[in-house]
Order: C-alpha cells, then structure tokens, then sequence
C-alpha cells in the first residue's frame, strides 16, 4: 500500500510502498478515504515530539470503510464507513476503564507512537474505536477526530456551565480546530462568541459560522473594550504564542479560564496575587464518549466542518500550506 513515511526529523515526507496490514483477534482494518491534517503532523516532521518513533506513517484524523475484521469481531461488518477515534489505551487503567483513553498513563497514538493514518489502510486495534459514519461524507467527518473531538471535550468540560448569558468567550485562531470551536459555542453555550485571527478569510469564515465579533490583531484594544463591558468567561487558543497567551489571559474576567488547545507552543508569566482566580486548562483530546457525542453534533447539522481535499501524494505541499496558515478549515488528504 502507499503511505506518507517520515523517515527521520526534519526530512520530507515521502509516498512509499509498506507492507498491507493484515487483522490479528478483536482487530480491524480500514480503507482510509479521508485523513485529516493537523497542526501536530508538523511537530512530528520537526521532531519537536520526544515521544515519537522514527519512522512511521503520518497521519492521525482518519475516515475510511471496513476492509478487514479479525476474529471476535462482532459490530463491524466489511464495507462499514466509520471514522477512527485516533489514540489507544492501556485498556486496565482508571482512565481507559472509564473510557477516556486520552488520559491513559500509556496512551500511544496513530502518527506519533506507532503508523498513522496517511496511507491506504490503517490497523485498528479494537473495534471499540471505531464509530459508524451515517449523514456525514468521509472527508467532513475525518477532522473530526482530533481537531473536533478536542475541542468538544475543553468546551463541554471548561466552558459549559463557566459562561453565563451576557458573559463573552474569546476564540483565538479561526482555523482548523478554532472554526469548530466557534460552532460549538454557538450550540452549547448562550455566550458572545468573538473571534481573532490574523487572516481576514478565515474571520470571514468564522462569521459566517456564527461568531458574533470579529478583529486582526490591529484590533487588540476593541477586545480590551469588550472585556470592561463584559465578563469574559473564557479565551480558547489554538494558536499558543506568548503574545496570544498573554492577551487571553490578560482578557480574562474574574473566574476565568484560559483553554490552551492543540500541541501549541509559547509562554506565560503572571502574578499569582493578581490572578483573580482565573486558570489555565490543557485538554487533551477527548473521551471515547466524547468522541461519539461530537459525531452526534456534527451529524444533526449543529456542526459543519469546512475542508479542503487534496491527494494523498501532495502531502509535503500542503503541510507547507498548513504550516504557513494558508488552509482556510482544515486540510484533507485523499489516499
């Protein structure tokens, strides 16, 4: 089969031929059809992840039909459509016992520990990952299993129920995983929903999406301004640069939180004195619940994923997009 292999840090991505692969017990394999590309993919090419291990197959937000069941299979059939939850367990935690492998201890995830999903099948160890794709195309419904997923789990856990009518959350970045965000604000919370990104397009998309108010980062001081006139309850960075933390946590209202998604960078400083017991929350992924709840959302309409689709051999060309932030939505690779 054709994969996307990373063969070393820093090294193009190149389209090699792997060995099939072939189901034990409890597994299956897909036919990926749509795989979705994140930001993180360009930390893997960077080597900026200790954990991951060279090389291996790119790609981690995959949709596809059943190819393969291995025995013990009992949901799946062959030709199913599904989409992929992206990360594995241990399976006997307190965390993977309640279904939130994301949190396992020993978590290993496609495109990180082990062969990702940029390829023309991918190995799934366990059926209880898969979930089946009805309404939805494979291409709308790939990014949702990382880019939606995660920023369900830090709306559903860190602003539903923190935001309170009248009240403002700030979603910085309008891209793949901030143009989800702002639609499940929109369906989940009864906050202002305001928006900042650099690039007038994607703002234009977030509009059109359901965000209430928009600004470039010339437009700082009119987020200062709706900051006195409102509380804001929440900021949501997908972007993690030390000016982007600092201004959200700066904009924070008294009991505040500021939602750092994504395997972003950057820095902050503050005093804690003056913190006004705001906080600073990390999410990870989400729960296999979770997972299954923002399919929920997405097919019901609530949700739409804006993507672009590209063929699978184009993937150095369109991590340059990504990496320059020139994807409007998120990217999607066509094996």
């Amino acid at each position: 089969m054709k994969a996307a292999r990373v063969e070393a840090p820093h090294a193009s991505v190149m389209i090699l031929e792997v060995e099939d692969p072939v189901p034990g017990p409890g597994q299956v394999v897909i036919r990926v059809t749509a795989s979705g590309v994140c930001g993180s993919d360009l930390h893997v090419v960077d080597g900026k992840l200790g954990r991951t291990k060279y090389p291996l197959t790119l790609g981690h937000e995959p949709a596809g039909i059943v190819h393969q069941i291995g025995e013990g299979v009992s949901r799946f059939r062959k030709g199913d459509r599904v989409l992929l939850y992206p990360t594995t367990g241990c399976g006997t935690c307190m965390f993977c016992i309640g279904g939130k492998e994301n949190l396992c201890p020993a978590a290993r995830s496609y495109g990180f520990e082990f062969d990702g999903t940029d390829a023309e099948f991918a190995l799934v160890p366990s059926e209880r990952y898969l979930y089946p794709l009805r309404r939805l195309s494979d291409a709308e419904a790939a990014p949702l299993a990382c880019a939606g997923v995660t920023a369900y789990h830090a709306i559903k856990n860190h602003v539903v129920g923190l935001a309170a009518p009248g009240d403002s959350v700030v979603v910085v970045g309008a891209g793949g995983l901030g143009h989800l965000a702002v639609q499940m604000l929109r369906a989940l919370s009864p906050a202002h929903v305001m928006v900042v990104d650099t690039r007038e397009e994607k703002l234009e998309l977030a509009k059109s999406l359901g965000a209430e108010d928009i600004m470039s980062p010339s437009e700082f001081g009119r987020l200062t301004d709706a900051a006195r006139k409102s509380r804001v309850a929440a900021v949501i960075d997908t972007v993690g640069s030390d000016q982007t933390l600092s201004l959200g946590f700066d904009t924070l209202g008294t009991g505040g939180r500021l939602v750092v998604l994504g395997a972003a960078g950057g820095s902050l400083n503050y005093s804690g004195p003056d913190a006004k017991d705001r906080m600073v929350a990390g999410p990870i992924l989400g729960s296999l619940t979770e997972m299954r709840e923002t399919l929920e959302l997405a097919e019901q309409g609530l949700v739409r994923v804006v993507h672009r689709d590209f063929p699978l051999e184009k993937v150095n060309e369109v991590l340059a997009m990504v990496r320059g932030g020139q994807v409007t939505g998120r990217a999607v690779l066509i094996p």
